[in-house]
């Protein structure tokens, strides 16, 4: 499973050469929807994910928002049978915490290659009528656009993942009053046990160039990946 800019990264290079004619921001939107479920525990996985998707579903979907609902499934599927097969897992350091530690870090390695982020974090600003459809109370939807719209607004780093974790496991705060925790508990080494765990396995796995070329290398092919897989 990719993080939000891993996909969003993939999005841009499908909608740039297969898919010009769609609407840029209900596609992103749509394909950074599933994850919802991170903060709307009573959303399953299978609620929001797809199994088997092909790049033929995500073009012959008629609706902007629901193909790029179906391109996350099929990002996320590629994205594992690839981590799968160069080991990356084995090559990480074992904690509870590497899978998500290993997304953090793609994004981290991803971010600048995007250049339009003002104008994609404005996408969330609106909320799509077929995200209603799902089940899920509009005020988690709109946690969610204001989790990816912090997210995506600057560059991923340590004290962004702390920022971050007060705004997942705190919704009901104001954001300003999260970013103000974070810092100070950032600037006093105060974090829980998880933050700090996932801090130990960050550290490592930045120093990790072998790692760093799997990743990269993974979001440099994904196109032949999934034409191959068509074929």
């Amino acid at each position: 499973m990719a993080a939000p800019v891993g996909h969003i990264f993939l999005a841009l290079l499908l909608l740039n050469n297969y898919l010009p004619e769609r609407n840029k921001g209900k596609f992103i939107v749509g394909t950074s929807f599933p994850d919802i479920r991170y903060i709307s525990k009573k959303t399953n996985r299978e609620t929001t994910h797809r199994k088997s998707v092909t790049l033929q579903d995500v073009q012959q979907e008629p609706s902007d928002f629901q193909a790029g609902f179906l391109f996350h499934s099929l990002v996320d599927e590629t994205r594992e049978a690839y981590m799968e097969k160069h080991k990356v897992y084995d090559m990480a350091p074992k904690s509870k915490y590497t899978s998500f530690v290993l997304k953090f870090f793609e994004d981290q390695l991803l971010y600048n290659k995007v250049k339009d982020w003002p104008q994609i974090t404005k996408y969330f600003d609106t909320i799509q009528e077929e995200e209603k459809t799902f089940g899920i109370e509009e005020q988690k939807i709109k946690r969610w656009h204001r989790f990816l719209k912090l997210y995506c607004k600057k560059q991923t780093s340590m004290k962004n993942l702390i920022n971050l974790y007060f705004v997942c496991s705190y919704l009901y705060l104001p954001p300003t009053l999260c970013k103000a925790a974070a810092s100070v508990m950032y600037s006093l080494s105060l974090f829980p046990a998880p933050v700090k765990e996932m801090i130990e396995v960050m550290e490592k796995v930045e120093g990790n160039e072998k790692l760093k070329k799997i990743i990269l290398n993974f979001y440099e092919t994904f196109e032949q990946e999934i034409l191959k897989n068509e074929a």
